[in-house]
């Protein structure tokens, strides 16, 4: 997936490349590539966006939460319409749909098949690589006290896959780091229709334009 955030804010960013975008890539699994996020179906009908995960690398859950909540009141939304934090069940439930259980487990390894775990993790993109370990890391709002849980999408080399729901790697709410990002959703019947697509661009470059004057 591309990386869109640059002087727009994110959801102007993500309109903006939305329309712009190249063609979709369909899976044949519910899954389909829009470049900057990816939209899941699943077997109850429901779709949901999900942002790429690098994007919000090196920003911390209250960081991206100020975001989402200035970008959505920009465009009339909030976090039950717009763009918020997916849950961990959440995460493990498209995992499950990717693989073709559709059930969402806590922890899953070495799926094999036409939709190995480990081709999903340059589709929600790497947030962590080596020579041999790739990984898409993300926040979720899962909580444990005050702490915010990662959900994580691994490939091991040629050894397994992994996916698991962290309780015992918490991050608190201000903490940062250059190997996680967040896994943000909005539910599809949500995204603004085309023909209110050019007043809300409008409106989304202009205040990016004052923000960069600040």
């Amino acid at each position: 997936m591309n990386k869109v955030l640059a002087g727009l804010t994110l959801a102007g960013a993500m309109l903006v490349n939305g329309v712009a975008a190249a063609a979709p890539v369909d899976f044949g699994n519910g899954f389909v590539d829009f470049g900057w996020y990816t939209e899941v179906t699943y077997s109850d009908g429901s779709v949901l966006h999900w942002i790429d995960v690098t994007e919000t690398v090196g920003r911390s859950f209250n960081d991206v939460s100020n975001q989402l909540a200035t970008d959505n009141a920009a465009v009339g939304q909030d976090t039950t319409g717009g763009w918020r934090y997916a849950s961990g069940t959440e995460v493990s439930l498209m995992v499950g749909t990717w693989v073709g259980d559709g059930l969402a487990l806590d922890f899953r390894d070495s799926s094999s098949g036409p939709y190995a775990m480990h081709e999903l993790v340059p589709l929600l993109g790497y947030t962590y690589s080596d020579s041999s370990n790739w990984e898409t890391l993300g926040l979720t709002s899962d909580t444990l006290s005050v702490f915010h849980e990662l959900a994580v999408i691994a490939h091991y080399g040629t050894a397994f896959d992994d996916y698991y729901n962290e309780n015992n790697r918490l991050r608190e709410p201000t903490e940062s780091e250059p190997f996680f990002g967040s896994f943000l959703v909005r539910d599809a019947s949500s995204v603004p229709s085309p023909a209110t697509l050019p007043l809300l661009l409008s409106g989304l470059a202009g205040l990016a334009w004052v923000r960069r004057r600040k």
